[in-house]
């Protein structure tokens, strides 16, 4: 699970469907009046229910 911290989703994504795993996924943002961008990034992964749940952040912000 820790290879694909920091990885871009559309990488990992594509990876997990070729393997047929049952995943989740939720984009975070930041609090304020920063606006996201770029590339979503894996910052956190878990096990939930026989899924694994991964928490997204952009690697860019605009103020």
């Amino acid at each position: 699970m820790l290879r694909w911290l920091g990885k871009k989703w559309d990488d990992v994504q594509e990876e997990l469907t070729q393997e047929s795993a049952n995943f989740c996924y939720e984009i975070t943002s930041p609090v304020g009046k920063a606006v996201p961008c770029g590339d979503l990034r894996v910052a956190r992964i878990s096990c939930a229910d026989g899924y694994l749940k991964f928490i997204l952040i952009h690697d860019k912000f605009i103020k």
